[in-house]
This record gives structure tokens, sequence and C-alpha cells, in this order.
């Protein structure tokens, strides 16, 4: 999920807590600022501080001026053979290929589990707008590599290398002999755990008070649990288990329509809490506010998108 789709669903689970709201009503809003800030936290630990700390094995890129996707292949199937061999996780970092300016070599990298194979393909030269500068190069733009061990993705069988900065591949070995490749194993990792939620909560406890600190854990923890409708999965009971549990494959986190559909519920959500603190005048059963503001649109939309196929 996105930044703003946590934000919102943290400010949702902080419009059930009737302190917030009345607090929020007296114009003190800091409930709710606090219930933000701690669905926003998990990623931000990802992405501001453990993706500078975290280690890779090796590293590979291909050559800017002659383009070449043979090495990118070896050193990923090497990588993966790695793995299996010393029986520990092997980490490769794919790095981009600037071309000056804004522009950036694109080139992907799939995994084919039924032939054990890694196949590169060297793309064309894109910008930050992903607009295309230059064509693919014709000749030799893919290459194949064997592995010795079934290597299967975890999250996407196919991953497109192309601006700033590129993605780390962790290849990790299973009780089944097969190698589990992790997309980015530095992201949910560590940070998106319910024992932290639960260790945040009792700290804002132990400093703002109980209804602050449920607050903080709850957020927190709407964060961790919504991105496990996802594919990647997370370590949710980290520090006491590194294990990354498999994520529940409902959405993809980068889904318009996935994040779309979150948000709007949030509000809603938040607009039924605001209504039943103003009073049986004012106030909306959750069924029915679900029923018209969520379930009705979504099914109108996925209707209006199938007029005109066949």
């Amino acid at each position: 999920m996105k930044g703003f789709t946590h934000f919102a669903g943290g400010l949702a689970v902080t419009a059930f807590f009737p302190a917030a709201v009345n607090a929020g009503a007296a114009g003190v809003p800091w409930y709710f600022v606090l219930g933000g800030a701690a669905a926003l936290l998990p990623d931000t630990v990802d992405f501001k501080f453990l993706r500078f700390l975290y280690r890779h094995d090796r590293e590979i890129a291909p050559d800017a001026v002659t383009p070449d996707p043979a090495p990118v292949a070896v050193a990923v199937a090497a990588t993966a053979d790695s793995a299996a061999a010393l029986g520990k996780p092997v980490s490769i970092k794919l790095n981009t290929v600037p071309m000056g300016g804004n522009a950036w070599r694109q080139y992907r990298v799939r995994f084919d589990p039924s032939r054990s194979e890694v196949i590169v393909t060297i793309g064309p030269v894109v910008s930050t707008s992903q607009t295309v500068v230059s064509p693919a190069p014709r000749a030799a733009a893919t290459a194949v590599m064997a592995t010795n061990a079934v290597v299967f993705p975890a999250y996407l069988a196919e991953i497109t290398v192309d601006i700033l900065d590129g993605p780390a591949l962790e290849m990790r070995p299973q009780p089944d002999g097969r190698i589990r490749v992790e997309f980015i194993p530095w992201h949910r990792s560590r940070s998106h755990s319910l024992v932290l939620a639960t260790l945040l909560g009792l700290t804002v406890a132990a400093v703002w008070g109980l209804t602050a600190g449920a607050i903080g854990l709850a957020a927190y923890a709407s964060h961790v649990l919504a991105d496990q409708l996802g594919f990647m999965g997370s370590s949710l009971w980290y520090p006491l288990s590194r294990r990354r549990i498999p994520g529940l494959q409902r959405l993809h986190a980068m889904s318009p329509f996935a994040n779309a559909t979150f948000v709007w519920t949030s509000l809603l959500l938040i607009f039924w809490n605001l209504s039943r603190a103003a009073g049986p005048d004012l106030a909306y059963t959750l069924p029915r506010l679900l029923f018209f503001g969520v379930a009705l649109p979504v099914i109108g939309i996925r209707w209006l998108s199938g007029i005109g196929r066949d």
C-alpha cells in the first residue's frame, strides 16, 4: 500500500476511539496526528533507514556502452546456486544503468521455475517519467542461464530495473531444496512486526497514557496487517522470529484500485465514527454506510468496466 493509504488507515483506526473523537471536536487533534504518524512508521523505518544498512553479497549492472544481458543472467544464477550450496541466504544488488542526465538503460530479470532458468532482457533507455528515450538494442538483447536448483519468486516473476536505484534480491534456501527469491529483502522484514507494534504501544502508553498507547499500537498494526493482504508478506513476529509470513495475495500494493478502495473505506469509517459521536440525528449504521459507500460503487465500477467486452 502507498503511504497516503496507510495514513488514511491510521486515521480510521484512531476514529474508533471516543476519546480521540471528543478531543478532536474540542480542537485537540493530537490523537489523530499520533495515529497517522504511527501508521506511516513501518515504511519510514524501511525506506529511510534499513535500506541503507542492508549489506549485499554481490552487485551487478550491465555495461552502459555495450549492454550485454549475459553477465547479469550469470550473476543472478550464480547467486542462487551459491545459496543452494551454502544452505543460507545470499543477496545480490541489481544496479541501475545511468545513461546521463535523467535517463537510464532498462533491463528485466525474469525467473522461470518450470525450467530452472533466469532470463535477462535488455530494454530501452527511459527517463524519470518512464518515457522511452531510445529503443532496446536488437542484438544480444536476451540471455538465459540455467540454475542448479529450482528458483521461484516470492513476489514478482519479472523484475524491471530502470530509474534511480535498483532493487536487491535475496536467494533464500527452502526446506524442500528450492530457492525462494525475496524482493528487496530489507522491506517488511524487521519493521513490519506485530511485536514491534505492541512495544510501540507500551512505550507511548508509558509517556502519554493508555489511550495514546492503544492508538499507537492499533495504527501501527493496521499498516502491518494491510500489507499482509498483498504478495510480499512480512516478518510478523520479529524479533521473536525472523521468518517472513507469506501474504494472502489478495491485492497488489501498487494497484490504484486497491489503494483507492482502501482510502475510500477509511474515510467512510472516519465519517461513521464522527456521526456516532454527533448523536442519533446524524448517526449512520455501519452496514448501510459500507453498502452505499463501498459495495455499490465497486459493483458499479466493475459493471461499467465490462461494458463493450464480448
